[in-house]
């Protein structure tokens, strides 16, 4: 008894009924060498899929960016170039996340 369309929008989602799919063709299983296999992915997947990429790719050139601000100061104000410093720390900052 939902008063709301959204509601009921989101349940009819949860419970898959309005869900759309992508075929994606995977290469032959052990059991059948020459058939290929299809496995669909929901459309909750592709969109958490895409969220991910673009935030990859966002992360990318805001480091890009403030690596190329640290080269510009430096000689703007000819000072040292603490850009290489940004790098190795956004590296470690990468292998703490992926080790830890």
């Amino acid at each position: 008894n939902t008063t709301d369309g959204h509601d009921a929008n989101a349940a009819a989602i949860s419970n898959g009924s309005q869900q759309s799919t992508m075929n994606i063709t995977t290469p032959p299983s052990s059991s059948s060498l020459f058939a290929a296999q299809t496995r669909t992915i929901s459309s909750r997947r592709q969109c958490l899929m895409l969220n991910i990429g673009g935030l990859f790719v966002i992360d990318v050139l805001g480091v890009y960016q403030v690596r190329s601000g640290l080269g510009l100061f430096a000689k703007r104000y000819s000072t040292k170039d603490w850009g290489g410093a940004y790098l190795v720390y956004i590296a470690g900052l990468i292998l703490l996340i992926v080790i830890g």
